[in-house]
């Protein structure tokens, strides 16, 4: 599952900043895709694929 995640620092908001999540030995865990950019050449499988730990 992917989904995008936004920081607030004081006023202003950063984001979105996407996330992949996998369940691993019954553990959730999540790998950061990177910005809008990212996450587009992610879509088309451009973008090398991270390597679960």
């Amino acid at each position: 599952m992917v989904y995008k995640k936004y920081i607030k620092r004081g006023n202003k908001v950063f984001g979105p900043y996407y996330y992949q999540s996998y369940r691993s030995k019954g553990k959730v865990k999540k790998i950061y895709i990177g910005r809008k950019k990212e996450y587009k050449l992610w879509l088309k499988g451009k973008l090398k694929k991270v390597k679960k730990k």
